[in-house]
């Protein structure tokens, strides 16, 4: 795969947009309230560990302290 930085925070970007997406449609509006703390994410590894856990985890309050851990 290309490494160019600019394709890598393209991908990232999707990658927070569909996280924020889903966690909304699982959990509702509340969620949109993650997106701040989820920009602040660029390693493509962790945004994929949150894209796991976004579909396991039972609430809203546990995704949310999963992510500041």
């Amino acid at each position: 795969m290309i490494e160019s930085p600019l394709l890598q925070e393209i991908i990232a970007e999707t990658k927070r947009e569909s996280l924020v997406a889903f966690l909304t449609s699982r959990f509702g509006t509340e969620a949109g309230e993650l997106e701040a703390d989820l920009k602040a994410i660029e390693d493509e590894d962790r945004l994929n560990e949150l894209i796991k856990l976004a579909g396991s985890c039972r609430s809203l309050k546990a995704f949310r302290k999963r992510l500041q851990a």
